[in-house]
């Protein structure tokens, strides 16, 4: 990635500036992702250029209004690990955090090389409280830890799982 000489991509929230309404952001992680979803139509996606939210990039938009958050960010490792930092990081700025996932695509980009931009608004638009999605995150790998079988979790790890969601 390049920056604007003078700064790093912890300055800069790429698309911020030419958001079209000052609410709600869906939050992607690359650029090229950015750029292909306003192609395809897609209004308010801005990017971190590579890695998860932080206070300080949200804090410019925090003070243009935005109050909604949608992270879409890679279906990988790091994306993963990435929803969670950027999950507190809006909670620390006061922000609604909402979760959006891909399930055939590894990123925006490669999603729009195959879908619409209607498509693609219909994940966000169903995007999950970040609350919900941690929970389903939770359960799942609850089910996955222990071997359930059928999505049961078993009765031998149900007071763990609750521990944890409590």
């Amino acid at each position: 990635y390049v920056y604007l000489k003078g700064t790093t991509k912890k300055d800069n929230l790429f698309g911020l500036s030419g958001l079209k309404k000052w609410n709600d952001i869906v939050v992607v992680e690359g650029e090229l992702d950015a750029l292909h979803a306003l192609v395809k139509g897609i209004e308010n996606v801005v990017a971190t250029s590579g890695g998860a939210l932080t206070t300080e990039l949200l804090q410019s938009a925090k003070e243009k209004g935005i109050k909604n958050v949608t992270l879409l960010l890679d279906n990988d490792k790091a994306g993963e690990s990435f929803i969670k930092k950027s999950i507190e990081a809006a909670e620390q700025m006061g922000m609604t955090a909402f979760v959006a996932t891909l399930t055939d695509a590894k990123d925006v980009d490669e999603f729009l090389k195959n879908h619409t931009g209607e498509e693609l608004k219909s994940i966000i638009d169903k995007a999950n409280t970040a609350y919900i999605y941690q929970l389903r995150k939770m359960i799942m790998e609850a089910i996955d830890e222990q071997g359930g079988e059928g999505g049961i979790i078993p009765d031998k790890n149900r007071v763990e799982l609750k521990r944890k969601v409590i």
